[in-house]
C-alpha cells in the first residue's frame, strides 16, 4: 500500500512516502510562513522523485494536533481534498504519539518517552 504522511503541526513539516510499511522516502521541511504556498509542491516533488503519481496512492496519512491551528487546518483539508479526489484512505495521526513512537524507534531500549 503506497501511503503518503504529512506533518504540518509545527513550522518542521515532514513528509514521508511509504510502501508496504517500507520507508522510500522522507523530506523534512522549514515553513516561515504557510504551508499553503508549499504543502502541494512538495508533495508532487516526493511522487516525481519516486516515479509515481498522485493515482497511485492507497492512503494519506496527516497529523490532528496538538499543534499549530492554521498548520493543522492547511494539513487536513489538503489530505482530506487528496483523499477524497483520489479515493483513497485517510488516517488522522495524534501528534504526540507519532513523536513519541518515533523516538521509541529510535531508542528500543526505552519503554516510555516525555514528548515536549
Amino acid at each position: 500500500m503506497l501511503t503518503l504522511a504529512f506533518d504540518t503541526a509545527t513550522p518542521w513539516g515532514r513528509f514521508a512516502l511509504a510502501e508496504d510499511g517500507a520507508l522510500l522516502q522522507y523530506r523534512p521541511l522549514n515553513v516561515m510562513g504557510s504551508y499553503a504556498d508549499a504543502l502541494l509542491t512538495v508533495v508532487e516533488e516526493i511522487l516525481e522523485r519516486n516515479q509515481r503519481d498522485r493515482a497511485d496512492l492507497e492512503g494519506i496519512a496527516v497529523t490532528s494536533g496538538p499543534g499549530s491551528f492554521t498548520g493543522l487546518r492547511i494539513g487536513v483539508a489538503t489530505a482530506k481534498g487528496l483523499a477524497y479526489g483520489l479515493g483513497c484512505r485517510l488516517t488522522a495521526v495524534n501528534t504526540l504519539e507519532a513523536m513519541a513512537a518515533a523516538l521509541l524507534e529510535e531508542h528500543p531500549r526505552h519503554q516510555w518517552a516525555v514528548p515536549c
